[in-house]
């Protein structure tokens, strides 16, 4: 479950930014490098800019003509690798799941290149660097106004469109997964006091330039301060947020706000927890958001623009989840955990292929829910909510979440 900076957080960090700004000297006096993410200039062979992309049928096809070659994996610089992981064509994948960092971790089991990037000595020494030099955009590619859901296809036909909607998601995601990044194990405490304070006001420095952008929707958004501030799992870095702002957490746990720009949702006091009741009376838990936004045209193409073989069906809501739309048929919550389905019998698992539309789909041991809407393709066509973002119809083979899929009938059998 994702939780979201404070309102009252923000405010004084930013008044504190602004003024510690001032004083301390930072060896970034010098004039940033320009970073322009470029399609054409990349290491990979085929993105979702080119016609080639329509032809992987699975993701599995689309994460193996992704991976590097092994000879620059093995022999390119850390800075090199870097940046070819930043031009990873299936980043995407990376923001379908409840966090960037558990995106992170998944993705890093089926990309080559980010597998052996976060293994380097100095990656921690060029993650600040380029986190450093990285430019927060000011405009968007493409002009998303007239966007529409049955318009999808057509817009995307396109190929200089795909371009502008590519770049559109890049320039918006580089500095949020460099965010993350500083938060993975190990990595944040390899630098000095001085470089911590230095990230931590670069942090708070992009926050307010994002705050100033429509690319963000002028949300102050930090995946750096929602991952390590708001969390347990990030102590640490918890103290020295705290030793660097001179405040302590408690202060910051009162109300918040949403700040995630792909569809995520709050945590308020305004938030409400609710039940929901499997077929067979379980209760099962869930959270009703305050701020439960419908999500961006932009993000309608630019799901479409990554994965061609499906169709977005609905903008879906930010505060609404798979487990919820799947098991609960729900748009307007959260549901964290939807085992009681199964195991209160409610639902039974079927050995093999689904035998109905309207049966449940499972990704691995839980991690993903959708419903089989047409069981007689050889692949499964299934509709499920790509965690807080759009609804999407497509064969169950494509979606991005790893692990076998198993798929579930209502237990009729069971009163």
């Amino acid at each position: 479950m994702r939780k979201r900076i404070p309102i009252s957080l923000l405010t004084i960090l930013l008044c504190f930014y602004n003024i510690y700004n001032g004083e301390l000297a930072f060896a970034q006096s010098a004039q940033k490098a320009e970073v322009v993410q470029t399609v054409k200039d990349t290491r990979y062979t085929v993105t979702p800019v080119d016609e080639e992309w329509k032809n992987l049928k699975t993701h599995a096809d689309m994460v193996a003509v992704c991976q590097l070659p092994d000879e620059f994996v093995e022999n390119a610089s850390t800075e090199e690798l870097f940046d070819a992981v930043m031009e990873y064509p299936m980043m995407f994948d990376l923001f379908c799941y409840d966090t960037l960092s558990i995106g992170i971790e998944e993705v890093t089991k089926q990309f080559n290149g980010l597998h052996e990037l976060l293994q380097r000595e100095d990656f921690a020494k060029i993650l600040k660097e380029k986190y450093q030099e990285q430019e927060i955009p000011k405009a968007q590619h493409y002009n998303y106004n007239n966007v529409t859901l049955d318009k999808q296809d057509t817009i995307l036909q396109d190929k200089s469109t795909r371009e502008k909607v590519y770049r559109d998601f890049y320039d918006k995601s580089v500095s949020l997964l460099e965010e993350a990044l500083f938060t993975q194990k190990g990595v944040f405490e390899q630098y000095s006091a001085l470089e911590q304070k230095e990230i931590i006001f670069e942090v708070l420095d992009k926050m307010d330039k994002r705050e100033a952008s429509v690319v963000y929707d002028y949300s102050a958004t930090s995946e750096f301060i929602e991952l390590v501030y708001i969390t347990d799992v990030n102590y640490d870095i918890q103290r020295m947020v705290e030793k660097v702002c001179d405040m302590k957490i408690a202060d910051f746990k009162a109300d918040s706000i949403s700040t995630y720009p792909f569809g995520a949702t709050t945590l308020s006091s305004k938030n409400e927890t609710v039940y929901v009741k499997t077929p067979n009376g379980t209760k099962v838990k869930c959270i009703r958001y305050a701020n439960n936004k419908k999500n961006s045209n932009e993000l309608v193409l630019q799901t479409k623009n990554q994965y061609p073989s499906a169709t977005v069906v609905e903008n879906g809501y930010s505060g609404n989840n798979c487990h919820a739309y799947a098991w609960a048929g729900r748009q307007d919550i959260w549901m964290n955990d939807a085992s009681a389905y199964i195991s209160d019998g409610s639902y039974k698992k079927i050995n093999g292929r689904p035998t109905a539309n309207g049966q449940k789909a499972v990704w691995g041991s839980g991690c993903h829910s959708g419903i089989v809407m047409d069981y007689t393709k050889a692949d499964p066509m299934v509709t499920s909510k790509w965690m807080g973002n759009c609804i999407v119809r497509c064969p169950a083979s494509i979606t991005p979440f790893l692990g076998t899929i198993t798929y579930y009938k209502r237990n009729k059998s069971v009163c």
